[in-house]
């Protein structure tokens, strides 16, 4: 299983400006002589500066509300105070139409009570005799003595002086004149009568108005927060829109610096490789399907098509990635289950190195198929790759052996040991310790005799350790 992790990266440059704007800190309290610290982390202190604006936002708007409101109710106030306004208006104009027709009517009292005074008086007037008339009438006077009499039967009778009147003649001028004086007074009343139903009707009109007047400014009121609301709906999809739009970019950077990571990765694992003397590509070519075990599962996740369509240019870097990482993946596999680790983790030196030396028993010159790393006496030997062991015991020259075979034709020997840790058959991993350094065998002190074959043919183990120190301190 590979150690690489992307988190293990350098932090970027958004979190670094987050850490030095909203710092970290403590609050120490003090309290009956014990002290105590509290932690203020940056995502708490942007949680509370984010809960006080949404709060101080929250007064803002219910105080504008709330003006509002005030604002509505102080119009509604003055109208209805304009309305009891007209409407005292209106019974002071009442109130004076009241008191013309009670004087007209003391009028026509007046004049029924003279009426009947006249009447009662025709029998008196009927026994005082008859003067004669003056022969010689005012020359000055410009209207007859009917014509006055007609139209004051008083003032007649005053200028005809001793002159006798007929009765029936001075009761028919009464009549006459009581009967336009009535017709005018109904004529009055009329006038009043529509006068007071044109001012009911102006009032009722205007109480309509009113009540109009009241639903259109709720209406008003109503598409003005309409259009309110609308404009707040249109930002805040704005809004959505630029987040989008900002979500995106953020997440191509992000795919793009993995992308670019794996493809780092791949190359210093196909360097290793390569470097160890082997074809990366012919290693991946022989790998079984299932190098990974049966039950391994993994690779980047990709996103089936949901109700969102994603970017072109989102699809294409996923797709990018996804090549990288697999193809990271198969490497990791392959280098995994390479012997290119050290198989001592204590300090060591080499004794003895590949190819021909002078033999250290007889001093000839002899093939040495291994490398010799000296270390402590008992030190821990660890296998250098996964593999399967095939040897765990004596054998001959070498003493205590175990030889692991890691798949793709390679193998290796641990030679020399003091003691053997594992079983034949068992199953083995980078980390897994097999034995112990040791002098077993045909050797001249403690130490390890470290082979490395490929395709039955041995190879310098010095560069399969040197190859794996890049990919391994990575």
């Amino acid at each position: 299983m590979s150690i690489y992790d992307p988190r293990d990266r350098n932090v970027g440059r958004a979190s670094l400006f987050l850490r030095r704007i909203v710092p970290e800190r403590q609050l120490i309290l003090r309290s009956e002589g014990g002290l105590r610290t509290v932690r203020l982390t940056p995502v708490g202190q942007i949680g509370f500066l984010a809960l006080t604006a949404l709060f101080l936002g929250w007064a803002a708007f219910a105080t504008t509300a709330m003006v509002r409101q005030q604002a509505v109710v102080a119009e509604h106030d003055a109208g209805r105070v304009a309305a009891q306004a007209a409407y005292e208006g209106l019974l002071a104009q009442v109130s004076v139409y009241r008191n013309k027709i009670s004087d007209v009517t003391a009028d026509l009292e007046r004049n029924h009570a003279r009426a009947v005074q006249l009447a009662k008086a025709e029998p008196a007037a009927a026994s005082v005799p008859a003067r004669k008339p003056d022969p010689k009438p005012d020359p000055k006077s410009d209207q007859k003595p009917e014509a006055k009499a007609e139209a004051d039967p008083a003032k007649a009778a005053s200028a005809l002086g001793d002159v006798s009147v007929d009765p029936a003649v001075s009761r028919e001028l009464y009549q006459t004149h009581a009967q336009r004086e009535r017709e005018a007074l109904y004529g009055e009343l009329a006038r009043l009568d529509t006068e007071m139903a044109s001012l009911a009707q102006r009032a009722a009109m205007e109480k309509a108005l009113d009540g109009v007047e009241v639903q259109l400014k709720k209406v008003t009121l109503e598409r003005d927060l309409a259009i309110g609301e609308r404009e707040q709906a249109r930002t805040r999809v704005k809004e959505l829109e630029t987040r989008l739009v900002g979500m995106e970019e953020q997440q191509l950077a992000l795919v793009q610096k993995f992308t670019n990571l794996a493809s780092d990765r791949s190359s210093k694992l196909r360097a290793a490789v390569s470097k160890a003397g082997l074809n990366p590509q012919d290693l991946l070519d022989d790998m079984p399907e299932d190098a990974g075990g049966k039950d391994g599962q993994g690779g980047p996740f990709i996103p089936a098509e949901l109700g969102v369509q994603s970017s072109p240019a989102v699809k294409e870097t996923l797709g990018a990635l996804n090549t990288k990482v697999l193809h990271m993946t198969s490497l990791q596999s392959l280098v995994d289950g390479l012997p290119l680790a050290s198989p001592l983790e204590v300090a060591w030196h080499v004794t003895s190195g590949f190819g021909v030396r002078e033999d250290p028993i007889n001093g000839s010159a002899a093939i040495h198929e291994g490398m010799d790393m000296s270390a402590e006496y008992k030190s821990p030997v660890y296998a250098t790759g996964s593999g399967k062991v095939i040897y765990a015991g004596w054998r001959g020259r070498y003493g205590r052996l175990v030889e692991i075979d890691h798949g793709n034709g390679l193998k290796t020997r641990y030679g020399h040991l003091n003691r053997v840790l594992v079983k034949k058959g068992e199953q083995v991993d980078r980390t897994s310790l097999i034995g112990l350094l040791g002098n077993s065998g045909r050797s001249t002190g403690a130490h390890l005799h470290y082979e490395v074959i490929v395709n039955d043919r041995p190879r310098n183990p010095d560069r399969f350790i040197k190859a794996g120190s890049n990919v391994f301190e990575s």
